[in-house]
């Protein structure tokens, strides 16, 4: 493994151990194989994955949790048809990639939002992360996947934020809480 891609990947790690040092619960998602990994993108026509998606996804493919919650992630969540979805998304707006074909489909919020890697860079270690939303833009969102990953990480002391405010109006806390969070870091 190059240098760079090592890098990557430690970067991806580093991201998801510091949110579990914060009082999230890494149990609380499951990782992809790399043999998963491989058969999505195949699906999605490439065989290249950028080094430091296959590492998210190694941690939260096939179940995400609270990283980036309501929004389809992971190997068994984006489909050859969601990249269909996208690319007839795409093909109403201006097109900015260099291979949108090859485009590699990484989340769908709600089906009017993609989150893609451009076709042409699954060669780069860490490459941008556009996104791609229905009858309005088509914009580089996050200029690395480790950027992007930073970005859809729970925020511990959000929802901390939030179960203070809970419990000060006597309201108890959602039960997914304790699923996803260790209780006693919110409280």
């Amino acid at each position: 493994m190059s240098a760079e891609r090592h890098q990557a990947a430690n970067t991806i790690r580093h991201i998801f151990d510091r949110t579990a040092e914060e009082g999230w619960k890494p149990e609380s998602v499951t990782g992809a194989s790399d043999t998963e990994i491989d058969a999505w993108a195949a699906g999605q026509g490439t065989s290249r994955i950028p080094e430091a998606l296959r590492e998210a996804m190694r941690l939260i493919g096939v179940r995400h949790g609270y990283w980036q919650p309501g929004t389809s992630l992971g190997v068994r969540s984006i489909t050859q048809q969601t990249k269909r979805h996208a690319l007839a998304t795409l093909s109403q707006l201006s097109d900015p990639f260099v291979d949108a074909n090859g485009l590699l489909v990484i989340a769908e919020h709600q089906a009017y939002e993609y989150q893609v890697i451009d076709g042409g860079d699954p060669i780069e270690a860490d490459p941008p992360v556009w996104c791609i939303v229905e009858q309005e833009s088509v914009e580089k969102r996050w200029n690395s996947v480790t950027e992007w990953f930073d970005a859809i990480r729970p925020r511990v002391a959000d929802y901390r934020a939030r179960a203070n405010l809970r419990l000060r109006r006597g309201k108890p806390l959602p039960a997914s809480w304790s699923e996803n969070f260790r209780i006693e870091r919110l409280t």
